[in-house]
């Protein structure tokens, strides 16, 4: 009975600390931008700086939430997944608030997995690494890896690239069914794929993503985003393609 007392106020607490935090207005994300290209050299940018929090609030986060249509996710892939990016139809302000911070996992995930790529590229997300046994890593060597991940030191803007040059099923008509369907989900009012060509530590990359606008402001909705998936980057790269 105690235990069940226990869990039950650990769940007030939550609940009260995640519905104080929206109740007080924090939000993640920033103002937004007046184009598609300013949010996403927005990123660059803090990318550069190492700013993490400036990195993040380049995303649609609380207006993504405020904008979701779950019935139109569930209908859009037909199931539930394991991981959703929106876990719940946001019906009080508990679940908008395990939203918003669902959605910031995401971002974060994704962002993670862009540095470990930048640092470590022949990591592999998502695989085990063993310290014991026949192909077993030294785990002093790994603690150093993993100790040097983060932002590079040295970023150059080459500029955007128009992202029908570079697959051809981008403006296809089943490939623009498709954004018209993330774009209702999303409750946004456009959506589109950019790519910028950067060159990160003397290596040239392009950098694709997602972008929303709502209203008059524009996001980030995700980094590779569908050009990238056109272009068979997982989400393990991060939004980067190596270019040549």
């Amino acid at each position: 009975m105690k235990k069940i007392k226990a869990i039950f106020l650990i769940a007030c607490l939550v609940s009260f600390l995640l519905c104080n935090a929206v109740a007080e207005g924090y939000r993640y994300e920033g103002e937004g931008w007046s184009t598609p290209e300013e949010a996403v050299q927005a990123y660059v940018e803090a990318l550069k700086a190492g700013d993490l929090r400036k990195m993040i609030s380049t995303f649609a986060i609380e207006t993504y939430v405020e904008h979701y249509d779950f019935r139109a996710f569930l209908e859009r892939i037909k199931a539930y997944p394991a991981s959703p990016d929106i876990p719940y139809p946001g019906t009080n302000d508990f679940q908008r608030a395990m939203n918003a911070e669902s959605r910031r996992r995401s971002i974060l995930y994704v962002i993670n997995n862009q540095m470990l790529l930048l640092c470590h590229p022949d990591y592999q997300v998502g695989m085990p690494i063993a310290f014991a046994g026949s192909n077993a890593m030294d785990m002093d060597v790994f603690i150093d890896a993993m100790g040097q991940v983060g932002p590079p030191e040295d970023i150059k803007w080459k500029g955007f690239v128009n992202v029908a040059l570079l697959n051809d099923k981008y403006m296809s008509p089943k490939n623009q069914e498709y954004i018209m369907k993330q774009k209702a989900t999303y409750g946004a009012d456009e959506l589109q794929s950019m790519a910028a060509a950067l060159q990160i530590e003397g290596k040239p990359y392009l950098l694709c993503c997602d972008v929303l606008k709502y209203g008059d402001r524009w996001f980030l909705s995700s980094l590779g985003g569908n050009i990238g998936m056109l272009m068979g980057a997982s989400m393990a790269q991060g939004g980067l393609i190596p270019a040549q």
